[in-house]
């Protein structure tokens, strides 16, 4: 991310956390621009307000017409009927679903983009609506009855807990759904950019309902510009990783078996 779009402390905003997972990840390309460009002023927290003056952490004061709090939202459907909400056992936070879609007490309905996460949304929307679409479509066979219900005991089983998921867990949840997540080996020459490239719309055409023949070079060139993949030859972490996974992916055969 910092080879593709620079580090902040370069266009004058402060330098992120040396943890991914302090300093967090925005996906805004006009931010470090207007930034850069002196249109917006970067500050730490908010130590007092009174009256129009803002006082910061830092001890500078300024005078301000209107606070904004960026503060997100809560789940709120007031146009389901109760006996909806009853059964999605629906509260501010939580919403009970087969992966965040479907309910099988409620056939011909389904969600988009009901759940929290980190990172950009619209690679995970896509493919939840790809999923939705060939369902009711029948591109795919409907999850069965047991199988929602077992998703939805899952998901029950971690209310209490952070709600917050990642952007590339969620598109490899409803790419699998969708029938659509490329297969590492049948992609050989594209393999180190499936794995530790960009997350592209372009990587979920290679396979299944909708695939493109144009997708493996429209990836090969997203992964290029994308300034990490510039060979296909692992590195040694990399080996490592990748070794786990096929370990794990035996395992997982085994146990089917």
């Amino acid at each position: 991310m910092v080879e593709a779009g620079g580090s902040p402390e370069q266009c004058g905003a402060p330098a992120p956390d040396p943890s991914l997972f302090a300093a967090g990840v925005t996906l805004n390309q006009g931010y470090l621009p207007l930034v850069a460009e002196g249109r917006i002023t970067v500050r730490p927290w908010m130590e007092s307000i009174a009256d129009s003056t803002v006082t910061f952490a830092d001890g500078h004061a300024e005078e301000f017409d209107g606070i904004v709090l960026g503060t997100g939202f809560d789940l709120c459907l007031p146009f389901l009927s109760e006996d909806i909400r009853v059964n999605l056992n629906l509260d501010a936070v939580h919403l009970d679903a087969d992966r965040y879609t479907f309910h099988p007490d409620l056939p011909g309905l389904a969600f988009i983009g009901m759940w929290e996460q980190s990172g950009g949304y619209f690679v995970p929307l896509e493919l939840q609506a790809r999923w939705i679409a060939y369902t009711w479509g029948s591109t795919i066979p409907a999850t069965s009855e047991t199988d929602q219900r077992l998703s939805i005991d899952a998901y029950r089983s971690r209310r209490g807990m952070s709600q917050k998921t990642r952007m590339n867990l969620m598109a490899l949840i409803f790419a699998r759904a969708a029938g659509v997540e490329p297969h590492l080996e049948n992609w050989p020459d594209l393999r180190r950019a499936l794995l530790f490239g960009p997350l592209a719309p372009s990587c979920f055409r290679l396979e299944g309902p909708d695939a493109t023949p144009e997708a493996p070079i429209r990836f090969a060139r997203e992964a290029a510009a994308f300034g990490a993949i510039t060979s296909n030859e692992l590195t040694e972490r990399e080996r490592s990783y990748w070794s786990l996974l096929q370990r794990a992916a035996a395992g997982r055969a085994g146990n089917d078996r």
